[in-house]
């Protein structure tokens, strides 16, 4: 868990209005969350990140697929081929993708299946509810919910809440806030 007098609270505690705290979540959602209310999506420079993850005391990890999560480090992989999924391809284990000096986070249809159904994140859980939303509406999306995230729904609403928010994407945004609304946020 996250120090609240970390650099990141102010900064998650305004994406969130106030809902979560930076040190209810896990090491790897704080980090991601954190690049995702500064830099969205984008590519963004390694120190930049590296920077950041000093300030928050989580460390840069360059993780094989299939990895158990650690507190206080945040998994990386290296990218292959193009955003989006590339055909064939099974997904990124980790929230990070790595290209040669740059860093982003993956999308959650470029996140591995298994990943999203067997969540060790938060961050997991968020990417796996938007992936089942876009597999099946709101039923799907509430089947995810219950099934992965039963004792913690509010925080993960919390958190498609910030990516309806942040999302620089309009589709992004209107898909986001289209699941919120079908789960009766």
């Amino acid at each position: 868990m996250l120090k609240s007098n970390s650099p990141a609270q102010g900064r998650v505690s305004q994406i969130t209005k106030g809902k979560i705290r930076v040190e209810d979540l896990d090491s790897e959602t704080a980090m991601a969350l954190t690049i995702f209310g500064i830099w969205e999506l984008a590519e963004i420079a390694y120190d930049d990140i590296l920077n950041l993850s000093r300030s928050l005391g989580i460390a840069l990890d360059g993780k094989a697929a299939g990895y158990r999560v650690q507190d206080r480090e945040i998994g990386i992989n290296q990218a292959v081929g193009t955003r989006g999924r590339v055909k064939g391809a099974e997904g990124y284990q980790a929230p990070l993708v790595r290209a040669g000096s740059k860093l982003r986070l993956a999308l959650p249809e470029e996140r591995h299946g298994a990943r999203l159904s067997a969540p060790q994140t938060d961050w997991d859980r968020l990417q796996g509810l938007i992936a089942a939303y876009r597999d099946g509406d709101i039923p799907v999306a509430r089947a995810y919910l219950q099934t992965h995230a039963a004792e913690n729904t509010e925080r993960i609403l919390d958190l498609l809440e910030v990516w309806a928010a942040e999302a620089r994407d309009p589709d992004l945004k209107k898909q986001a806030r289209a699941a919120l609304y079908g789960l009766g946020r």
